[in-house]
């Protein structure tokens, strides 16, 4: 007997579709209005329409869950919106296997099935996954390296701060603040302090439940659990799930449970409830 664990960890990819040039015109009247979808794994994002340009300029940002970047690929289509059906202008298919993590990088695709050399411009950023760079060296480094300059002389110590009055607020570094009163120290929190998950805000104790695809690197199938600690700064949440697993996940991946509406008792003709 062995145990396979269901996969929740993945790497988040930023997308940033930014704009095109030289497309075709397919419509016989006027000019194409073109639009982009977004195609990965299982899902489907889609960009505003500009009309009436084969130049247009997007500059929409989306993000998506990549299980496995070897072999994840993204699909852009150029579409012309149309009243009945919409046409398709152009494509390119894009592998995700040679970013950089934390980098950003913006590329010109020389789109497929477009007569006029037509380009999309887009920005990627394997935001936790990807290629690391590894600095420079070897035996040679130390001895290439300029020699250490002198330390300078120390410079005069500055007359000490005065003390914060009372009621001020005082940065303490990172996202932490305090107040001043009376002496007393309160902590105050300056970054975001709630958690937005698909369909509400997030608090400790709530019931939520999560599903990921097989394409996501999950099982298609719901679990649920109860939010243990909030993260507002990384808009994530540590769940503690109901077959014991406990992980940390995004929260536009939690959905709550919402309880079903009891609908009110309706009261006789002439009565207040």
């Amino acid at each position: 007997f062995f145990f396979v664990p269901r996969t929740r960890t993945m790497g988040r990819l930023n997308i940033q579709v930014l704009r095109a040039k030289k497309l075709d015109d397919v419509q016989t009247f006027g000019t194409a209005d073109p639009y982009v979808v977004i195609r990965f794994a299982d899902r489907e994002y889609r960009t505003k329409t500009c009309d009436n340009n084969l130049s247009p300029e997007w500059n929409e940002s989306f993000a998506v869950m990549v299980a496995d970047d070897n072999a994840a690929v993204i699909h852009f289509d150029i579409m012309d919106e149309e009243i009945f059906i919409d046409r398709p202008m152009a494509d390119y298919t894009l592998t995700l296997s040679n970013l950089y993590r934390g980098e950003w990088t913006e590329k010109w695709l020389l789109l497929n099935n477009c007569d006029g050399g037509g380009e999309l411009c887009v920005a990627l950023q394997a935001e936790d996954f990807g290629l690391l760079r590894q600095g420079g060296g070897g035996d040679n480094a130390a001895a290439a390296a300029p020699a250490p300059a002198a330390a300078p002389a120390p410079a005069p110590a500055a007359a000490p701060a005065p003390a914060p009055a009372a009621g001020a607020q005082v940065n303490i570094g990172g996202n932490v603040n305090i107040n001043i009163t009376n002496n007393v120290v309160n902590h105050v929190p300056s970054g975001p302090t709630e958690v937005k998950c698909a369909n509400g805000i997030l608090k400790v104790g709530d019931r939520v439940q999560t599903q990921f695809t097989i394409a996501e690197g999950g099982d298609d199938r719901w679990y649920q659990g109860t939010i243990d600690v909030l993260h507002p700064g990384d808009q994530a949440a540590h769940i503690k799930y109901d077959d014991g697993d406990y992980e940390k996940v995004d929260g536009p991946y939690i959905w709550l449970m919402m309880p079903p509406v009891v609908p009110q008792q309706q009261q006789p003709y002439g009565q207040q409830p």
